[in-house]
């Protein structure tokens, strides 16, 4: 980001952003490639596909790992879908900045640091990674859980992986690895998978224009329950397309076998509605997306989201 008139906003290319990390050329031979000139928010899923596939190029070739630098408002969802759509033992690294350029005290020249020490690691991390402030964050679990914090990155459900002290990773932790659920290339040329929130008192007006999507996830309260009445109409939706929910808590998972009441988890489930554990509503959705764009059928999406457990 550079300030501009009326604030900040993309503006420097690769090799700009690079200028002022001193120590790099002792770390690893840094090949830069502008990608997108984008905010965060404005990137498509295809913007993703296009990314994997060039990463997968590079990592099939003779780099080491790659780093992917971001805007920090869409750093979980587009981490997790490389996760999804890249195998490989190389390091993959996604980080940002919180702190602007123009910002006193800017975090952006440590996280690339970090991110790049990390890639040039030869670690086997078990997936895509999360760098920022020093820590190494799972693409799986990571969430952006402040908006303006430079600590805003964290793992609730398990803290992160790994850190980088004194230049170097230190104790890192793999994870196990999973199959390829997803296709790397699409099959299907869209998708529509809207997210709904569930509230106090809610009409479930919400869920009309959802029901005329391919998919749908569900933002529940607690660990996956919802007003008894919103059941039905949900059971009707299910009936015609995939329905997944997630804890509008975005902390913990969604149970399956503790509470029997009109609108619990149970309830849900029995008219169809698929569980999607520990994962957030925001990861639970590209998920469902991904799988529908590849073809996937009900009996792959309800075993996808099981073994993602």
């Amino acid at each position: 980001m550079t300030k501009g008139p009326a604030g900040v906003a993309p503006g420097l290319s690769g090799k700009e952003v690079f200028a002022n990390i001193a120590g790099m050329e002792s770390t690893a031979k840094v090949v830069l490639r502008d990608f997108r000139k984008l905010p965060g928010a404005s990137l498509r899923l295809d913007d993703i596909y296009e990314l994997a596939s060039l990463i997968t190029e590079k990592l099939d070739g003779d780099a080491a790992g790659v780093v992917v630098v971001q805007g920090t408002d869409t750093i979980e969802e587009v981490a997790f879908c490389l996760d999804l759509l890249i195998q490989t033992s190389k390091p993959i690294v996604v980080t940002g900045a919180m702190r602007s350029p123009a910002a006193p005290g800017p975090d952006g020249d440590a996280n690339l640091s970090g991110a790049v020490v990390t890639a040039a690691s030869a670690i086997d991390f078990g997936g895509v990674v999360v760098v920022l402030g020093d820590e190494i964050h799972a693409a799986r679990l990571v969430s952006k859980s402040h908006s303006t914090k430079p600590s805003a990155f964290s793992s609730p459900a398990s803290g992160p992986m790994g850190t980088i002290i004194e230049g170097a990773v230190v104790a890192p932790l793999a994870l196990r690895k999973r199959g390829a659920y997803v296709t790397a290339k699409p099959v299907r040329a869209s998708a529509s998978v809207p997210l709904v929130v569930i509230g106090l008192d809610d009409d479930g007006l919400g869920l009309t224009a959802a029901s005329l999507a391919d998919g749908l996830v569900i933002e529940t309260m607690g660990a996956g329950h919802i007003p008894s009445w919103l059941v039905e109409p949900i059971s009707e939706i299910a009936k015609r397309i995939p329905v997944v929910m997630s804890s509008r808590t975005r902390s913990g998972p969604t149970l399956t076998a503790t509470y029997a009441f009109p609108g619990s988890e149970q309830d849900l489930l029995r008219v169809g509605v698929i569980a999607a554990g520990s994962l957030t509503s925001m990861k639970a959705r590209l998920l469902l997306l991904l799988l529908l764009r590849s073809g996937a059928d009900q009996a792959t999406i309800i075993r996808t989201f099981s073994e993602m457990q």
